[in-house]
């Protein structure tokens, strides 16, 4: 099975508006959206998986992730990915936070005991709005950036890190949550 760890984020009511609205905007572009209610920000992507590795991916969460306490992350920005010409991906940018950079390192260090190797481009925190087929207006890319550039969205709580089976379907792609790793609240 294809699987990728992630923490998932909760879109908010001015978040869902803005995006709405850059919906809208970019009506004439071939772009295919993310739904709302599968919005995650990507930490490591693994691909065809057996099932005994997610165990044993179970176990190492448990035993390494113990010092991961809930944490807040901050949405700000809109970019794309590929060339100003020609963008690939739209994405909201994730504002750099210790917990998360921790949470990060620990997640590649499990993934790396069983065989599995980080992105090599390093961790760019983002969280995926569409991709874009196809483009035809090169100009109404460039005002959509310059229009976010700096704009703060959301702040969205994390309390746990899953475990996702991606499934690809004609309709869009079906994500499965295989394991849910709770973080423990700090005891004062």
């Amino acid at each position: 099975m294809r699987t990728f760890i992630a923490v998932d984020m909760q879109v908010g009511q001015e978040l869902s508006s803005i995006i709405n609205k850059l919906r809208a905007d970019l009506a004439e572009e071939q772009i295919k959206w993310v739904d709302f209610n599968t919005f995650h920000l990507t930490l490591a992507f693994l691909g065809e998986t057996s099932v005994e590795i997610v165990k044993r991916l179970e176990r190492g969460f448990l035993e390494n992730l113990t010092d991961i306490t809930p944490f807040s992350l901050n949405l700000r920005n809109i970019g794309t990915f590929g060339t100003s010409a020609h963008p690939t991906v739209i994405w909201i940018g994730v504002e750099p936070s210790g917990m998360l950079q921790k949470l990060y390192n620990g997640v590649s260090a499990i993934i790396s005991a069983h065989g599995f190797v980080p992105d090599d481009r390093g961790f760019n925190p983002h969280v995926t709005l569409g991709r874009v087929k196809r483009q035809g207006n090169a100009d109404i890319f460039g005002k959509m950036l310059l229009a976010y550039r700096g704009q703060f969205f959301q702040s969205s709580k994390i309390n746990k890190v899953v475990v996702y089976q991606s499934a690809l379907n004609p309709k869009g792609t079906i994500y499965t949550p295989l394991y849910e790793h709770y973080f423990m609240q700090q005891r004062v």
